[in-house]
């Protein structure tokens, strides 16, 4: 039911980390197996979540921290625990002979699972300290979402459009009033501009 001991035997002797690349503690991964979805199907080697978890608050636990350790120590991941098991899940409605008809899943191994979170932790650390990560990526970090990204879009595009619509409204002003832009008669264009319809409207859309 568990997996077989990690093999080190072909690992390269050469060490990877560095200062910064703290070693994991036995506090943060009972939370990263806690987090864990115990809903989801287990991988290859069929151990579920909650067995996992179950795991992590027993003795045993002290084996799986220290082969978490030595995977940061030696800067690798294990092929054992990178198996998956890829299942295809049939759309409702669909044709049977067709591929597209069918939704492909990767099952995959759960304590390959919390390796991963551990690892991603590490690694955003260096690029977040050293303030490297571009303020439009919003994908991989925490508090980002999809969500996010949208709402930013939005406001930058009715920023945008409210520029665009003053420009063109101002000079259709002028040009109807036959004003020539200059500092004495700045006050008279706005209260032209001001006092329209239209730019009651574009005010009550956009502002």
């Amino acid at each position: 039911m568990f997996p077989n001991p990690l093999d080190y035997a072909d690992v390269p002797t050469i060490r990877t980390n560095t200062p910064d690349d703290v070693p994991f503690t036995k506090e943060e991964i009972p939370i990263f197996i806690k987090n864990l979805h115990k809903g989801k199907a287990p991988g290859p080697d069929g151990t579920d979540n909650i067995i996992i978890e179950q795991i992590s608050k027993q003795k045993i636990s002290y084996s799986v921290h220290g082969n978490f350790k030595k995977c940061l120590h030696l800067g690798t991941f294990p092929d054992p625990i990178k198996l998956d098991n890829n299942v295809l899940y049939k759309k409702e409605g669909k044709p049977d002979d067709e591929a597209s008809s069918y939704r492909p899943t990767s099952l995959l191994k759960t304590i390959g699972k919390v390796l991963e979170k551990l690892l991603t932790q590490r690694l955003k650390y260096h690029p977040e300290r050293l303030n490297k990560i571009g303020d439009k990526q919003y994908g991989f970090r925490d508090e980002r979402s999809t969500e996010l990204a949208i709402h930013h879009l939005i406001q930058k595009s009715m920023k945008a459009k409210r520029k665009i619509l003053m420009s063109w409204y101002s000079q259709q002003t002028l040009r109807a009033h036959s004003i020539t832009f200059n500092t004495p008669q700045l006050s008279t264009v706005w209260t032209i501009v001001t006092t329209t319809k239209t730019y009651k409207l574009f005010s009550e859309i956009y502002f």
